[in-house]
């Protein structure tokens, strides 16, 4: 019987056209979640996170550090193309009126 069971590596479609591992977009979901669910820090730097992958603003003092403890940034300060790829794709909203959704392109 072939294996359904979906590879880690297996590319899945996001809503902004990109394609990312579904390990990675998995990872990446769950550190914007523990963020968002952490209490209002949290949520803060995941709205400055979402800024900057935007293009509307750069990450800085406290935010910057929790982001890069949720390895969300790196230590130098750039966000990797994957990030932003499902940081982008998961944002819904503008604002503080943001919240955080599947970020999977739904056929």
């Amino acid at each position: 019987m072939a294996d359904l069971e979906v590879s880690p590596l297996t590319p899945l479609p996001l809503k902004n056209g990109s394609m990312e591992p579904k390990a990675t977009v998995v990872a990446v979901m769950m550190s914007l979640d523990g963020l968002w669910n952490s209490g209002l820090p949290g949520m803060l730097a995941v709205y400055d996170l979402i800024g900057e992958c935007k293009g509307e603003g750069k990450v800085s003092g406290n935010a910057l550090k929790t982001l890069q403890d949720y390895s969300l940034i790196d230590s130098n300060g750039s966000i990797h193309d994957s990030i932003k790829n499902i940081v982008l794709s998961a944002a819904i909203g503008e604002g503080f009126n943001t919240s955080l959704g599947n970020p999977v392109k739904k056929d």
